[in-house]
């Protein structure tokens, strides 16, 4: 009987051995299987995902052709050149294809004229060699005419004024949020060709730039009931028209800070209208993404800009050196004026005089009595 069992079990055991092997034969062979079969599966389905989404980024650039084909018809009939972030190739690679343009352009060769908006563009740029002519509450009218530049001579003067001081290739103009309320905006293009065609005399070599007036949140609302996007887009047709009146370029930049409701998003501004750093920031990659500085250009640019400096300073020196001779070049009442101290108009001591008005002339003697006719009819040296 023992040896009944002993063989029962050593048939048991090897009936569990062969199936125990049999098994781990059948788990290998499935893993790798599944590991073969998978990873081709798997290929075929990436591809399959690859093919649908080549299908659908051919179909939406093929719209986007025909859509840009008929809004180019369209801008061949004008004068004016549109850009747009949609001209680019680069657009269909990724969302923001300007991000990060404005790093390899310093904007040396540019100046910027407008409002608040522009002002805050300055501010936080980071763009210290570019020129703005810009102002809180200034609008297409006051532009002309308030004289809030300080110029490099030490005077104030307007944005004209300003740029005029040296030469530039891209001048970048925005107006328009000021004059929403205006009631009557074909004075707003009046006045705006105006002031474009005195830029255009002023830098008859620079590339202008009209800006779209950009877009607002629902905060604006809050600081005048004018400031909607609705107004801003009405608005925007007629910057079009000076655009195209004055033969300069339009840049639409208000389509890229819009979001899905058509509005500036909340976290763009604080008070709905004038952007935060980051939002200028982007706004200054923008400008460098549709109109890349040409590095030839600009190193032209810097050179005239460099002239220009040192003639102004050699002018400064001149009359530095004219004041050190004592010829200031101011007419006495006699009709002399002190560079021609030496005609006959100076007393045996040297001494400068002037006409009293009463055709007598008074001497500076060694007393160094400097006088003039008082109200009385006296000079100061019969008191």
């Amino acid at each position: 009987m023992p040896n009944d069992k002993q063989k029962r079990l050593k048939i048991q055991q090897g009936v569990i051995s062969v199936a125990s092997v049999a098994m781990i034969v059948f788990v290998l062979t499935w893993l790798i299987n599944t590991a073969v079969t998978g990873r081709k599966n798997g290929l075929n389905i990436d591809f399959a995902m690859s093919a649908k989404k080549a299908d659908t980024s051919v179909s939406s650039k093929a719209d986007s052709k025909s859509a840009d084909e008929s809004k180019n018809d369209s801008d061949t009939e004008s004068k004016t050149k549109t850009v747009k972030y949609s001209d680019s190739s680069e657009a269909d690679d990724k969302d923001k294809p300007y991000e990060g343009a404005a790093m390899k352009d310093d904007f040396s060769d540019a100046c910027f004229i407008g409002d608040s908006r522009t002002v805050g563009l300055e501010m936080n740029s980071d763009k210290a060699k570019a020129d703005f002519y810009a102002s809180q509450g200034l609008n297409i009218s006051t532009a002309a005419t308030d004289a809030f530049v300080a110029l490099d001579n030490g005077t104030m003067g307007t944005v004209i004024d300003g740029a005029s001081q040296k030469p530039y290739k891209r001048i970048f103009i925005m107006f328009g949020i000021n004059e929403l309320g205006w009631p009557y905006p074909e004075n707003f293009v009046t006045q705006y060709v105006d002031l474009v065609n005195a830029v255009k005399s002023a830098q008859p070599d620079a590339d202008i730039y009209i800006e779209s007036v950009l877009p607002v949140s629902y905060k604006a609302v809050e600081t005048n009931e004018v400031f909607t996007n609705e107004n801003i887009d009405s608005f925007n047709d007629y910057v079009k028209q000076v655009a195209e009146q004055t033969g300069t370029t339009y840049l639409d930049i208000n389509s890229y800070f819009k979001d899905a409701s058509g509005s500036l998003p909340e976290d763009a501004a604080a008070d709905g209208i004038h952007f935060v750093r980051d939002y200028c920031l982007e706004w200054i990659d923008i400008l460098a993404y549709l109109v890349p500085q040409d590095p030839a250009a600009a190193a032209d640019i810097a050179a005239k800009q460099s002239d220009a400096e040192a003639n102004a300073a050699n002018a400064d020196t001149d009359d530095d050196e004219n004041e050190a001779e004592g010829d200031y070049g101011f007419v006495n009442p006699d009709g002399y004026t002190t560079e021609e101290d030496d005609d006959g108009v100076v007393d045996g001591n040297g001494n400068v005089d002037y006409d009293n008005g009463n055709g007598q002339e008074t001497y500076n003697d060694d007393e160094y009595d400097y006088s003039y006719e008082n109200n009385d009819g006296y000079t100061d040296d019969d008191i």
